[in-house]
């Protein structure tokens, strides 16, 4: 406590009577502080007194006050006095400012100047000061804009408002009106008129007369004017309008609404408007106030203000009121008490003001309840949203627009280990430097938090990595309002480390062949048409090598799909440890690996990779105690020669593979242009099957069967044939390979079958002998349901089941013969009979003679055309003769054309031929006429 200044005179009497004050008292001594009491603690949001006590000067006011500040306080030190009360701004100890109306006055005691400043928080009466100055501004808007001519004149004369329409209809400038009196308007024979109804409107109230206004260019304007005397600052001033006569009616209805005015603003003003006398008695109203209240206009009049206020709070209303009339202006919030005893909650607003020497203040009520019921709400969605965090799997962190820690939840703290002290720390940038130290990138963390801050409209979302191999996604967005306004920033971060641990693994099993782990055609494609990117214009190629197992089928029938996959696991692992570093294996599917080799200088190291490859698949591989002997068929092409895309490379590799395939298996086999041709020419021909038969291209031959021990006709086999409209006859040979590979050979087959069918009954219901037609059959159509498919092709037809022979190549008996057996088992019960074709030049088992109801073996031409002059061939057909026999089958031998050919199967015991010794397939009419015929072999 200082000595010799005014606290030593009586320190507790002051001490107590300051504490007493509302508003903050400060003294100061030699240009610091030296006692403050409570107000001024919280004033400046300080925690104590002692807080204050010597703070130094300059830091307690806004920075464009401290100049005005250290002058007046200069002065007042200077001598003893008192300063003329000032509005000014004080910078509370958070930064936080508020504007404040000092008082100053400074005493000398024992030798020592004590200047002591009485600051009162002027925030409320500035906001009130502010919606006043907007009522003024609107009431002036609304009178300037008045229909008419409309003048505001004082007691000497002189003009003080008028509305544009004056300037308009006179011509006069605003300047010139401003030097005018108000009889200069209006020509001399009527300005004696004129003068009484201003002097009646001053000692009456209000005036009316009907006058010329003489313009400024001398025309003369027929107007009635009405005016109304009102007092200002105890002077007489009359305001008027002035209404075209020639419009009276509509002159007559805005002089009502004149009057009218006044009640209109006050009944469209939002929430209840109130005026209250001197005597503190409602003297004024809106509509509002009597539809909200619940009382009528006769019981509003004179009342008090208490009756619309429970009474536990008539004691601040009284306060309130009194800040009223002492400040200028003051609000408070309560409940507004409804004559049937509601309650709603309310803002009420009060400005002084004087009439005929007599304070009195009015204001206006507004209906609080949907903010105080949004404020609620907000408590609880915050109470429920600290809830939820708290119970989240999310780090959830919230700021102001400082940055100052508005939530944070527990799992916060777990995701990033912060410590209990730091996140007890109200610096929250302590938090985020510790968590910035934690990143693989702590200035790539600070930097993201930085711009954000900046950005306040942004959402950010993005992944954090810590040294520790976590990883957090973090998201943050701005917290606003309706409005926009900004209220900080929601930070949001959720540990994603198992969740990226599992994208890789997907991505790695979306990458990689799972029998294999070798990489699949997606991650193949990738890399090939990136090696071309690289190699583009550098002179390098690149190779791809198409490598396909051969006779792995015969390996995956006999052992089983399990043991073939442990086939091709085992082949994988060889392929990748000959390949090495040179390149990349995938697995392309089935037995099929392709070989990426970028990069190369020349083509040659990339045979020398494929002899490496076939050289390797030489070594018999040993899998589940067994050894598998394979081969390889590898198809090569090569960018830029071979194509200019990834999808080229692999198309062209695999058409070159098969040209090895064709060449016996074992070997390398180039794509070449002439591989791209035929290419071309089989992808015409497809395009062209597709539409044949509905373009009735198609067309069905009957070679006969002839029994060689009758020479009766016995049976047909219908034979296919395509007339092309471009290309004409195309030979079987050429369209029955691409209608198989495409898959066109079952819709063309199920045409066949139909056909065949149909034909058969048409030729029994022309009343020729029945004989059974022979239709052929190809892999892919086996795989469908074969039973099924021949049973709809009877139904649909008509033929019965012994009248069709089904014939297969023994290349096909191949496939799936367990399946096989089941399905000729049901045919053969049906009545439909099977032929094994071309026989003696596949694989065929005789477990498969033995297993599959058989009816015929057909002896391929090959053997037949050489029978004579080729001892190995002759030996064949008495074999397939002899087993015939012995399995009590019939045996049709192929390719008759000669005599000799004839006389020695017919010595051999042959039962059946087919060739053009005896007739060439025939259309469908040439073969009905060779049965009306009855010739004989």
């Amino acid at each position: 406590m200082p000595s010799g200044g005014l606290l030593e005179a009586n320190e507790a009497h002051f001490r107590h009577l300051v504490q007493l004050i509302p508003d903050a008292v400060f003294l100061n001594e030699n240009g610091g502080t030296v006692f403050a009491n409570t107000a001024a603690v919280r004033l400046l949001r300080a925690e104590s007194v002692e807080q204050l006590i010597g703070l130094p000067r300059p830091e307690l006011w806004r920075a464009d006050f401290r100049e005005l500040v250290d002058q007046t306080l200069a002065r007042l030190l200077a001598r003893p006095g008192r300063e003329a009360p000032a509005d000014l701004v004080l910078v509370a100890l958070d930064g936080t400012e508020v504007p404040v109306e000092v008082r100053a006055v400074s005493y000398e005691v024992a030798g020592q100047m004590t200047a002591l400043a009485i600051c009162r928080d002027i925030s409320d009466r500035q906001r009130a000061d502010a919606a006043l100055r907007r009522e003024h501004a609107y009431a002036d808007a609304v009178l300037i804009g008045l229909p008419g001519t409309f003048y505001h004149f004082d007691a000497a004369g002189r003009f003080v408002r008028w509305n544009r329409n004056l300037e308009r209809v006179t011509g006069y400038t605003g300047e010139e009106i401003a030097a005018m009196r108000p009889l200069d308007f209006f020509p001399e024979d009527q300005r004696e008129r004129v003068a009484a109804a201003i002097a009646q409107t001053t000692w009456a109230g209000e005036g009316q007369v009907e006058a010329d206004f003489v313009t400024k260019d001398g025309r003369r304007l027929r107007y009635l004017m009405t005016g109304i005397r009102f007092d200002q600052d105890g002077e007489q001033h009359v305001i008027g309008i002035g209404i075209d006569v020639d419009a009276r009616r509509r002159a007559e209805t805005a002089l009502r609404d004149e009057r009218d005015y006044a009640d209109r603003v006050l009944n469209s003003l939002p929430g209840v408007f109130y005026q209250y006398d001197a005597d503190q008695r409602m003297v004024r109203w809106n509509h509002n106030m009597e539809l909200v209240s619940g009382y009528r206009a006769e019981e509003l009049a004179g009342t008090a203000p208490q009756r619309y206020v429970a009474a536990e709070d008539h004691e601040r209303l009284a306060a309130w009121i009194d800040e009223v009339f002492r400040v200028g202006s003051a609000e408070i919030e309560t409940e507004l008490v409804r004559k049937d005893g509601t309650r709603l909650p309310y803002y009420f607003n009060g400005v002084r003001f004087d009439h005929d020497d007599r304070p009195g203040f009015m204001g206006l009520g507004i209906d609080i309840g949907e903010r105080v019921q949004a404020e609620a709400a907000t408590r609880q969605a915050l109470a429920r949203m600290r809830s939820q965090a708290d119970n989240s799997d999310d780090g959830v962190l919230v700021v102001d627009p400082a940055g100052r820690r508005v939530m944070q939840n527990r799992r916060m703290a777990e995701i990033w280990g912060i410590p209990p002290e730091i996140v007890e720390n109200p610096d929250l940038t302590v938090q985020f430097e510790f968590s910035a130290r934690r990143t693989t990138d702590p200035e790539l963390f600070r930097e993201r938090i930085r711009w954000l801050e900046r950005h306040p409209e942004v959402t950010g979302n993005d992944q954090i990595e810590l040294v520790d191999g976590t990883f957090i996604e973090r998201y943050s967005v701005a917290v606003s309002d309706a409005e926009g306004d900004d209220h900080g920033r929601l930070w949001i971060y959720r540990d994603v480390t198992e969740r990226r641990r599992a994208e890789q693994r997907l991505r790695h099993l979306a990458t990689r062949d799972q029998l294999t782990g070798l990489p699949n055609r997606g991650l193949l494609q990738r890399r090939l048409a990136e090696a071309i990117e690289q190699a583009r214009g550098t002179g390098r190629h690149v190779v791809l090598l198409d490598v396909d197992l051969d006779r792995f089928k015969v390996v995956n029938d006999s052992y089983g799909h399990p043991f073939g996959d442990a086939v091709i696991a085992a082949a994988a692992a060889r392929l990748s440890s000959v390949v090495g570093g040179d390149g990349l294996v995938a697995r392309h599917g089935g037995d099929e690996f392709v070989v990426l080799l970028p990069g190369l200088a020349g083509l040659a190291d990339a045979y020398l990779v494929a002899e490496r490859i076939l050289t390797c698949l030489e070594s018999p591989l040993s899998v589940e105690g067994h050894d598998v002997h394979l081969a390889a068929s590898i198809g090569l092409s090569a960018f830029p020669g071979d194509g200019d895309s990834a999808q080229q490379l692999i198309d062209n590799a695999d058409v070159a593979m098969y040209r090895a395939k064709a060449k016996g298996g074992g070997t390398v086999a180039p794509f070449t242009h002439r591989l791209g041709r035929e290419i071309q020419q089989r992808t015409e021909l497809e395009r062209g099957l597709r539409v044949a038969a509905e373009l009735d291209q198609l067309s069905l031959v009957y070679q006969p069967k002839v029994s060689l021990l009758t020479g009766e006709v016995t049976g047909c086999e219908a034979l296919l044939r395509w007339h092309h409209p471009q290309l004409g006859s195309v030979p079987p040979s050429e369209f029955i390979p691409v209608a198989e590979d495409s898959g066109l050979i079952v819709p063309i087959g199920d045409w066949v079958l139909h056909t065949a069918c149909l034909q058969a009954v048409a030729w029994q219901a022309e009343g020729l002998a029945p004989v059974p037609v022979a239709v052929n059959l190809s892999a892919r159509q086996l795989r469908q349901d074969l039973v099924s498919w021949v049973s709809r092709a009877l139904r649909a037809t008509g033929l019965p089941a012994d009248r069709l022979e089904l014939e297969l190549t023994e290349s096909v008996l191949a496939h799936d013969v367990e399946r096989l057996v089941e399905s000729f088992a049901r045919l053969r019960e049906l009545g439909v009979r099977l032929a094994i074709d071309d026989f003696g030049t596949g694989y065929s088992s005789l477990a498969y003679l033995r297993r599959l109801p058989i009816d015929t073996l057909k002896v391929d031409r090959s053997f037949v055309t050489n029978v004579l002059t080729e001892p190995e061939d002759e030996k064949i057909v008495q074999a397939i003769i002899s087993l015939a026999r012995a399995f009590d089958v019939e045996v049709v031998a192929e390719g008759v054309e000669t005599p000799e050919q004839l006389a020695y199967l017919r010595q051999h015991g042959c039962a059946a031929m087919q060739g053009f010794l005896f007739s060439k397939p025939l259309p469908p009419e040439e073969f009905a006429a060779l049965l009306r015929s009855g010739r004989r072999l």
